[in-house]
């Protein structure tokens, strides 16, 4: 039987015949589970219900969790393609067909027993277990969930892209969490979840220049996420930190920084600072991350020709626009069969733009609604042939992986 790869809290036992790798809270226990026949038959470790797939995702619930449990599956159905998309334009790489089985794992239904999967790619550890969420009553339960499912479909990119990052290592398991903290929206992750303060309280450990070879280990994977948040703070986006792989951190430093003096250069950054949590760094600066801060509408069905956008003030409040963007983008392209929404920054200007590339037969180019920053857009549609949207795009298994590639 294969290795499992988990996400739980540290120092957790857990007395079945594999070796886990999990996302668990320490000291957790998870109890004994025989696999009932009836899971066992349909290759799942519980009996359980579709809910519905998007894309390459299918999300299932445990059937013994009845309504809550459905509700629960199809809240996190709503949320879970966004960061897939965004994992193959970190990881450089497609992905693979995944399915999210929400599940009882701690019987508490509140996510204190993580999460796990199997094997380190697609084909092995595509199958992912989370913790069921909707009794927790200190976070958001749909916003921890998809917390746990980040943790897990990462290390399923990681053994795809195949540049370093150990799903089963202590640098793997520190890209896992650092992600699971980053993506979602802020508050999601658990408490139990922050491993920054072992590595610090352990005395500052060198699991930089070598990686330890279990995920189990807070203290080995709190010196990786610490180190993460410290790229982020020294202006590395996280694409490019992800992109850099390494089988250390060290070698992660080398390839952002041509520096060979990660371990030392990361302890004379804290100096002065108190780490207890995952990022002590100060802010600013992070002048290369650029966080999402509106929210724009596409419709891609008959009846519009603009594309209205919420911009947050910061205060709870928005402004509130509605430029045009026609003649054709939206009345006429967006709402064609086959066509898929690729946001991305194509001028280099700092602003979402939005491009439409249509992956089922009749178009010849990719049409594009540059952002100016006030709620209009400049539209252009530029041949995109003789083969890349005609013969190459609308191909069967075909996933368009949006990336910084020059």
């Amino acid at each position: 039987m294969p290795n499992r790869r988990e996400f739980l809290p540290a120092d957790t036992a857990r007395p079945e015949q594999v070796t886990p790798r999990e996302f668990l809270p320490a000291d957790a226990v998870r109890p004994e589970r025989v696999t009932p026949p009836e899971a066992a038959a349909a290759a799942l470790d519980y009996p359980s219900t579709p809910v519905g797939t998007v894309g390459q995702i299918t999300v299932e619930y445990a059937t013994s969790l009845g309504q809550n449990g459905q509700t629960l599956a199809q809240q996190l159905l709503g949320v879970v393609e966004p960061p897939y998309i965004e994992m193959e334009s970190f990881f450089g790489v497609a992905g693979g067909a995944v399915t999210v089985v929400v599940a009882p794992l701690s019987g508490q239904n509140d996510g204190s027993a993580g999460a796990y999967h199997y094997g380190c790619d697609f084909a092995s550890g595509g199958v992912l277990y989370l913790d069921a969420t909707f009794a927790n009553t200190t976070i958001d339960p749909t916003d921890l969930e998809l917390s746990l499912y980040i943790a897990e479909l990462s290390e399923a990119f990681m053994g795809a892209q195949g540049t370093g990052w150990g799903c089963g290592s202590s640098n793997g398991e520190g890209l896992s969490r650092y992600l699971a903290e980053v993506m979602p929206p802020p508050g999601s992750f658990p408490a139990w979840g922050v491993t920054g303060p072992s590595w610090a309280d352990a005395g500052f450990p060198d699991w930089v220049s070598r990686t330890e070879s279990t995920d189990r280990n807070y203290v080995s994977t709190g010196c990786a996420v610490v180190y993460l948040y410290w790229m982020r703070f020294l202006g590395f986006s996280t694409r490019e930190i992800v992109a850099a792989g390494g089988a250390t951190l060290s070698a992660n430093y080398q390839t952002l920084t041509g520096k060979t003096t990660a371990y030392a250069d990361l302890i004379a950054a804290l100096q002065g600072l108190t780490v207890n949590s995952d990022d002590p760094f100060p802010r600013p600066p992070v002048t290369r991350v650029r966080q999402a801060n509106s929210i724009a509408l596409v419709r891609q069905t008959p009846g519009w020709g603009s594309i209205p956008i919420a911009f947050a003030n910061g205060d709870g409040t928005w402004n509130i626009t509605n430029g045009p963007a026609g003649p054709d983008f939206i009345p006429s392209w967006a709402n064609q069969p086959g066509v898929r929404l690729v946001p991305g920054d194509y001028n280099g200007n700092g602003l979402t733009d939005i491009a439409l590339v249509r992956q089922t037969p009749g178009w010849g180019s990719i049409p594009i609604a540059f952002a100016n920053g006030d709620g209009t857009w400049n539209i252009t549609n530029g041949p995109a042939g003789p083969d890349f949207i005609p013969s190459w795009a609308n191909q069967p298994g075909v996933r368009l992986v949006p990336g910084d590639y020059k």
